[in-house]
């Protein structure tokens, strides 16, 4: 499965690569000569530890191990670099990865066996898929993992409720707060702050716009002297001389247009100044609305009016939520109930399966065991159960 392995710059190897042939391959070599660097190199890419800096060729500064593997019709390229800092970066097929992500993929690829070595066989899950195979167990496997995993999913998700909900519960009471805060406000137009700005410009001007309408108005026809009369005088002098001066008809003409808009003014201001009689503004009151709205956007943080009306509809809805939340907690722990019942029963299933899996093993391997003449040996299969649903529940 190993078709190849690049070593460089560590300990006394500056730089080799050895292919592999189909088949097995012997590595022999006087004391001395490298083999257990060789075999340091394999080891270091199944290890998340960084290497002492006497393990990187004298005047580097970082060695490197890559290897090939063919897994299946894919190769795999993984490769690891260590440096004297005590940095070391991961590869797979020359994409950065994790160096538990490296040794994973790695692990299931080789096996170590030697005096004192830590061997595969030790392992209690590796342990377990050799006695599933042998009962070709694999199918009941999948489906108690599947529903074991989905059971395990929604827990984590029930969990995340009842932490969002409690993260909701302490902030309850600032929530309120901060709702009453903007009802009592009765804060309904985005744009009343600039309007109300506005009216107050226009109520502290309106002694002077009333002053100006009212020159307005008697200018143009309030006084003895305004506009309109001096126009009729106008008038009456060009009506004296346009029968001998055709020319002035239509200046004439020109100046009744003229007399006729100005009346339209005249009766426009006089309205004008009766409406602002009958206006009255309370500026103390707007004074105070104003007030109120910029308090009230510092206390909550906010720019604007438009800003606290959608942080109050977020209010609502996240109020809203708690009621909610109870609803959606109780309809999920009744899925995981049931779940949980059946991830039991399958569970129950697989272990009774395994157990009478772990006697006809048991039964086979001794009968391998007499073929070799070792009538004195014994072997035994100890399955312990687990009171606890884990991935592959005994």
């Amino acid at each position: 499965m190993i078709n190849s392995l690049r070593i460089k710059n560590l300990a006394i190897i500056e730089e080799m690569e050895v292919d592999f042939n189909e088949g097995f391959n012997v590595i022999t070599g006087e004391t001395g000569s490298g083999k257990t660097i060789f075999l340091n190199a394999i080891q270091l890419l199944l290890s998340n530890k960084t290497i002492p800096s006497d393990f990187i060729r004298h005047g580097e500064e970082s060695c490197e191990i890559e290897a090939l593997f063919t897994v299946g019709n894919e190769e795999i390229v993984v490769r690891k670099e260590f440096f004297l800092s005590g940095r070391t970066k991961a590869f797979i097929d020359n994409r950065f990865s994790s160096q538990t992500k490296l040794r994973d993929t790695v692990k299931e690829l080789i096996e170590f066996s030697g005096q004192n070595e830590n061997q595969i066989l030790f392992h209690n899950d590796f342990q377990l898929e050799l006695l599933d195979s042998f009962g070709a167990l694999g199918n009941m496997v999948d489906e108690y993992r599947e529903s074991y995993l989905k059971y395990r999913s929604l827990l984590s998700e029930l969990k995340k409720l009842k932490e969002k909900k409690s993260n909701i519960e302490e902030k309850k009471n600032f929530y309120q707060f901060h709702l009453e805060l903007i009802e009592n406000m009765k804060l309904d137009d985005e744009d009343e702050e600039k309007k109300l700005v506005k009216e107050i410009e226009y109520a502290e001007n309106i002694e002077k716009i009333k002053e100006n309408i009212n020159f307005v108005y008697y200018e143009i026809s309030g006084k003895e002297n305004s506009i309109i009369k001096r126009i009729g005088e106008i008038k009456e002098r060009i009506s004296e001389i346009s029968d001998f001066k055709q020319g002035f008809s239509n200046v004439l003409q020109i100046i009744n247009e003229v007399e006729i808009n100005l009346e339209e003014a005249g009766k426009f201001a006089l309205n004008e100044v009766s409406s602002i009689i009958d206006e009255n503004y309370n500026l103390s009151m707007l004074y105070e609305r104003v007030n109120g709205i910029k308090n009230l956007k510092k206390k909550l943080n906010k720019n604007s009016v438009a800003e606290i009306i959608k942080y109050r509809e977020e209010i609502i809805k996240i109020l809203e939520s708690l009621e909610n939340f109870d609803i959606n907690m109780e309809h999920l722990k009744n899925e995981i109930d049931k779940l949980k019942k059946t991830v039991d029963e399958k569970a129950k299933r697989l272990s009774d399966k395994r157990a009478e899996v772990k006697l006809l093993l048991e039964k086979e391997v001794a009968s391998h065991l007499n073929e070799l003449k070792m009538n004195n040996v014994t072997f035994n299969i100890a399955i312990e159960k687990n009171n606890d649903f884990t991935e592959n529940r005994i």
